[in-house]
């Protein structure tokens, strides 16, 4: 395993942008939260099964009572003083979710470690015809809607977090997911972020609506342009790999530039910006909390990495194969807010992330150190950047 230096989570920021603002309001109505401490006991992930009933109809299964069937059990003895978040952003055209994350964040180390999933990670899970992971979510919107939910964003954020709870054996205990239009008014509310762009990036894609025309150099660039940064990625070697690194600058840029210009201005206007595009299950009092104890994190102790795979075709597809002792080593180390250690079967204990193709399980199971991964660190983000190779590999 290789390592060096990282990122933070876009919903790290948000999680801290919100918290200040509502702490704000808290501390001078009493600070009646002083000794409080989030309540991780309980099964916070209300995700639901699904089930086919004899008319060919999606609807919620059901108990003997009637009561709906929880999709999966996420309370268990948990560390104190460490939380795990998922968090979620996709387009408001197809609801496909390109950036999924987990941050794990130890309020006694001072530490956050970010790991990001790639989109195209192979999947093969109920009621899902695609094998990419990020069409999880947008078929968990249908069947929720199917099934009569009155708020199927919130479940199909629900059912994702299922998804990975089960599956990666890591416990969330909170999820969020935003729009990734929408937070580019964020950015502009900031005044714009600093980031040396590498290289000419220009790609257009009108069935998106997506037009990325972006010169090299280090520049501010306004929302708009932030967002054509993030997304790009077609010229990368590794694509959409290579978008994680750029997720990585952009990221680690960003915070430097919420400390720089914090105010309580930007910070309500930030806050209402928030709220009109993210959903999430995270109470007031747990972003109170959050917020007191995050703003303090330094970014040498802010980790990003993402999950070591390979890219491979599949039954005519693109997908990333993950190496699994190798994810199971970044879960072990980065990820695991159980008190008992982890264990390497506690991760994809189903077998979704892999197939009975023989190319597929022989990556798959891959021996440990196979999928060599880099650790970073925000702080030498901002001072190194990232070198993301274009052109091709092959």
């Amino acid at each position: 395993m290789k390592s060096s230096d990282g990122g933070v989570s876009a919903f790290v920021i948000v999680v801290i942008v919100l918290c200040v603002f509502l702490f704000v309001l808290v501390a001078a109505a009493g600070g009646f939260l002083v000794f409080y401490e989030p309540d991780t006991s309980g099964n916070a992930i209300t995700a639901y099964k699904y089930v086919t009933d004899e008319e060919g109809n999606v609807v919620y299964e059901t108990d003997e009572e009637g009561n709906k069937v929880y999709a999966v059990d996420s309370s268990g003895d948990q560390t104190s003083g460490k939380y795990n978040f998922l968090v979620v952003g996709h387009d408001k055209i197809s609801r496909n979710t390109d950036i999924i994350m987990i941050v794990s964040y130890d309020t006694y180390e001072g530490s956050i470690s970010i790991v990001q999933i790639p989109r195209d990670t192979y999947v093969n899970v109920d009621f899902m015809s695609s094998h990419k992971i990020n069409a999880a979510y947008t078929k968990y919107y249908s069947l929720a809607r199917s099934a009569g939910s009155e708020n199927p964003d919130y479940d199909a954020l629900m059912s994702l977090s299922a998804l990975v709870t089960e599956n990666f054996g890591v416990k969330i205990n909170y999820a969020a997911v935003f729009d990734i239009e929408g937070f580019a008014n964020v950015i502009d509310i900031l005044g714009g972020v600093w980031i040396d762009v590498p290289y000419d990036l220009d790609y257009e894609d009108p069935g998106q609506n997506l037009y990325i025309h972006l010169s090299a150099g280090y520049q501010l660039l306004d929302g708009d342009q932030a967002m054509q940064f993030v997304r790009y990625r077609k010229g990368y070697a590794e694509q959409d790999l290579g978008r994680q690194d750029a997720m990585k600058i952009f990221i680690s840029a960003l915070l430097s530039q919420l400390k720089a210009n914090m105010s309580v201005s930007t910070v309500s206007e930030i806050a209402s910006e928030l709220l009109d595009n993210m959903i999430s299950n995270i109470g007031l009092a747990d972003f109170i909390y959050f917020a007191k104890s995050a703003l303090s994190v330094d970014l040498s102790k802010v980790y990003l990495m993402t999950l070591p795979g390979v890219s491979m075709t599949v039954n005519g597809a693109s997908v990333y194969v993950l190496y699994k002792a190798d994810v199971a080593e970044i879960i072990s180390n980065y990820l695991n807010v159980y008190v008992d250690d982890f264990d390497t079967d506690d991760f994809d204990p189903y077998g979704i992330f892999t197939s009975d193709s023989s190319s597929v399980s022989e990556v798959y199971n891959s021996p440990l150190g196979t999928g060599e991964y880099i650790v970073y660190n925000a702080a030498d983000v901002n001072e190194n950047s990232i070198d993301i190779p274009t052109g091709s590999l092959y």
